[in-house]
């Protein structure tokens, strides 16, 4: 009876409720995305793509695009960077702070080892700030900006 009561108070046996009434886009350019990011300043989303499976003819979805809306219609667009030529982003967190964008992504290098990347955004345009590097940074999967300069990071499996 315990066990049951619990069940009840903690909702097990309630109908579903529809909270979202929104529209859905299909933005079907590439594969591979990981994960997405955004600020309230921003009218974009960016998404983080990387090509995991070894299939070397599709590489160039690697990266990050701009999913933006022109005319109505949604669209990403892949952000050319300054950055390291060796980009293979996974998780990713954007801040917006003191007038700039920050995009942080954590980067999978083809060697094994793994960095965290930092942007500022200006338009469809990533430039390289800096790369931060750890031991701590052992199997790194998503990050969290809580300011320009600082980060929160989960390790896969730790």
């Amino acid at each position: 009876a315990f066990f049951l009561h619990r069940m009840v108070l903690l909702g097990l046996f309630a109908a579903p409720v529809e909270a979202w009434r929104g529209e859905m886009h299909h933005v079907g350019v590439f594969t591979g995305p990981e994960d997405l990011a955004s600020v309230p300043a921003s009218d974009r989303v960016w998404i983080s793509s990387a090509e995991r499976t070894g299939k070397d003819d599709i590489l160039e979805n690697t990266g990050i695009w701009s999913l933006v809306e022109r005319n109505g219609i949604w669209i990403a667009v892949k952000m050319p960077i300054d950055g390291p030529d060796d980009f293979h982003p996974h998780g990713i967190s954007a801040i917006e702070s003191e007038g700039n964008i920050y995009l942080f992504a954590v980067n999978h290098r083809k060697d094994g080892t793994h960095s965290i990347e930092k942007f500022i955004v200006e338009g469809d345009y990533l430039w390289h700030q800096i790369t931060y590097t750890d031991t701590l940074l052992r199997a790194p999967d998503d990050i969290v900006a809580v300011s320009a300069n600082e980060l929160y990071v989960s390790n896969e499996g730790n």
